[in-house]
């Protein structure tokens, strides 16, 4: 019996398959910038996105909440997890701080 190759990448997990789409407007320049990040981490931009805000997701629980496919791991938070809100949009407002700042003074 042959055994005939197939051609492509191989079929992954079932589970990690991403059925949702989000769109969003965005202004030029930030979109410039998205590009320029994930050309530099060797990513295409929705991949980049994908990551950006799954460490959002999980810096504003102040844990890991889901993997790096957006999974679960275990469970959603619960309301015992409202102690720990607004982490991730202050992680934001730094990372906004710090880039004006620097533009400011370069």
């Amino acid at each position: 019996m042959v055994v005939k190759k197939t051609r492509g990448r191989p079929p992954g997990d079932p589970q990690d398959i991403r059925t949702e789409r989000i769109a969003i407007r965005v202004h030029p320049d930030l979109l410039f910038e998205l590009n320029v990040l994930a050309r530099y981490e060797g990513v295409t931009r929705s991949v980049l996105i994908e990551r950006l805000l799954i460490r959002l997701v999980n810096d504003h629980f102040g844990r890991t909440v889901v993997d790096r496919v957006g999974r679960y791991l275990n469970e959603p938070p619960t309301a015992a997890d409202d102690r720990a809100l607004g982490k991730g949009v202050e992680y934001l407002r730094k990372e906004v701080r710090k880039v004006r700042k620097s533009r400011q003074t370069g």
